[in-house]
């Protein structure tokens, strides 16, 4: 949510007490991929790219991973330049035709890893798609459990929408250009209770 918002101070403060909840469990292995995903929701640079790196070696290493942990896996390939190996973990995560929902956060992945190999239409291809399901969220008030089952998480719809932002910003600036910056519920919240403000 933090990232939606463009709240760097937020993300960062969720990132850090995510990191010291982990490091107090008694399996912090297992937790892993969860601290790689959340890492990878910006993109990186510095020590943090060297993390993100050091983390997708350790969850490359596992020999089974839950679909969710895929998702998790190929983002982080993308944000530290993994391209062709991120385009085939993103690509297998699409194997089930049973679950189609969650796919949501992983079509503008799969837009903004064929850009960035060159690959112009199917960056394309995959960036409609998404705009395709960002406008039927927009229409459905509980989409998350409105459509299935299984629908989709509201960690999954919340990156469904960061990244189509992303992708957009990448392969079509002139749309993304008309897109203003998301407004904060609390900046929302005060602009109707103050009475010198008017509505728009």
């Amino acid at each position: 949510l933090a990232c939606l918002l463009r709240d760097p101070a937020a993300y960062q403060g969720a990132r850090e007490r995510l990191d010291g909840l982990i490091a107090g469990m008694e399996t912090p292995a297992d937790w892993q991929s969860l601290r790689m995903g959340i890492l990878a929701l910006r993109p990186v640079s510095g020590h943090d790219a060297d993390t993100l790196a050091s983390l997708v070696e350790e969850q490359l290493a596992t020999t089974s991973l839950a679909r969710h942990e895929r998702h998790l896996l190929g983002l982080a390939l993308y944000r530290i330049g993994r391209y062709e190996e991120a385009l085939d973990v993103l690509n297998h995560t699409l194997d089930s035709t049973q679950v189609w929902q969650p796919n949501a956060m992983v079509w503008p992945l799969l837009a903004m890893t064929h850009s960035q190999l060159g690959h112009d239409e199917e960056a394309r291809r995959w960036l409609d798609r998404s705009t395709w399901w960002i406008d039927l969220s927009q229409q459905i008030t509980d989409l998350p459990h409105a459509v299935g089952p299984p629908g989709i998480s509201y960690f999954e719809w919340a990156c469904a929408h960061l990244f189509h932002r992303e992708a957009v910003a990448l392969i079509d600036p002139a749309q993304d250009a008309t897109n203003e910056p998301a407004a904060s519920p609390a900046s929302e919240n005060n602009q109707k209770d103050d009475p010198e403000t008017p509505d728009p």
